[in-house]
């Protein structure tokens, strides 16, 4: 039987072990998503306050203020769903070899595959707001419920509309505008960049109360692959990709190229990253617990973490999509 002393030890050496698991392969999804670390509860919720649309002139002289009240825009939600994984060991398997230290090894090698798995839970999780996002009936993904707070928007985000919606789903501003930040599918050259890059930083570039904004792009998103080669030479090159006139490329640096190979559906994105209203909020990082079956005497090891993504109103003005799905629904991870 382990002593209470080397189950501590081995719990201990689970911990560090899981973080070098993790530490293993970089992740993306932190390049991309802002990160919030400072969340308690179940979940969060959010209520836009939307300000000014610009000062009025003042053309009587002697006129005073006119004071009006602050305007509520959306509201969104976000919950803090919890992932997890077990083992049990036999009561022999582990008192057999405590003293070789195979016992040890075995944890060891647990921990590091939940570090590793750790992280690819983080970056399918934070992909598949991408890969599902222009759903047109929405996913589970991203439906904000918990407790006694129901997602008024449900399996869509706030505005009851698809992250990703083409201009036959146009959504509308606070303001009666209207809006789309997706386009049919179409080859990753230097005039369908154009395109998409308008659409984010001209179409797009105004507020919930239509106010024009700064709203220029700084990423191009992509798959690993061909689409990434094409972004790199799109954007790197110091003269004009494809062109027979030895012109200067003047795309050159204009974003920088991106690629995740966690992304599906053929899709690619101009961005701008690590926005507020593309969070990813950090509620519990793994807990591991090592104990003893009273029942069976044999011994298991549990581990558990928790996070959530909050989408708050505004995140698609952030990203224009290029492609991708826009079936009824799909199932989710």
């Amino acid at each position: 039987m382990l002593t209470s002393d080397q189950m501590e030890l081995y719990q201990k050496n689970m911990y560090a072990i899981s973080r070098e698991g993790y530490k293993l392969r970089p992740v993306q999804y932190d390049k991309i998503f802002s990160i919030k670390k400072d969340v308690t509860g179940a979940g969060d919720k959010f209520t836009q306050l939307l300000g000014a649309d610009k000062f009025a002139e003042k053309t009587v002289q002697g006129k005073g203020f006119v004071f009006r009240s602050p305007v509520q825009g959306f509201q969104s939600q976000v919950s803090y769903k919890t992932f997890y994984d077990a083992v049990q060991f036999d009561k022999e398997e582990v008192e057999d070899n405590v003293k070789s230290g195979a016992i040890g090894r075995t944890l060891n090698g647990y921990a590091e595959s939940w570090g590793d798995a750790y992280r690819v839970t983080k970056e399918e999780f934070c992909a598949s707001f991408f890969n599902y996002g222009g759903l047109t009936s929405g996913n589970a993904i991203f439906n904000g419920s918990w407790g006694d707070n129901t997602d008024s928007s449900g399996d869509l985000v706030y505005d009851s509309k698809p992250l990703f919606n083409l201009t036959g789903n146009a959504r509308t501003a606070k303001d009666g505008t209207t809006y789309y930040n997706s386009v049919t599918s179409s080859a990753l050259n230097p005039t369908n960049f154009n395109i998409l890059y308008d659409l984010m930083a001209v179409t797009n570039g105004y507020n919930e109360v239509g106010v024009r904004v700064e709203n220029k792009p700084d990423t191009l998103l992509t798959q690993d692959g061909s689409d990434f080669r094409a972004a790199r030479k799109l954007l790197e090159s110091e003269k004009e990709s494809g062109g027979q006139l030895n012109d200067k490329n003047i795309l050159q640096g204009i974003v920088k190229p991106l690629s995740w190979s966690y992304l599906e559906n053929d899709a690619w994105f101009v961005m701008k990253v690590k926005q507020p209203e593309l969070a990813f909020e950090d509620r519990q990082k793994p807990l591991i617990d090592f104990y003893r079956n009273k029942e069976t005497r044999g011994y298991m090891a549990t581990v558990d973490a928790r996070f959530g993504v909050h989408l708050r109103p505004g995140v698609w003005r952030n990203i224009a999509r290029n492609g991708g799905s826009s079936a009824a629904n799909v199932a989710a991870m």
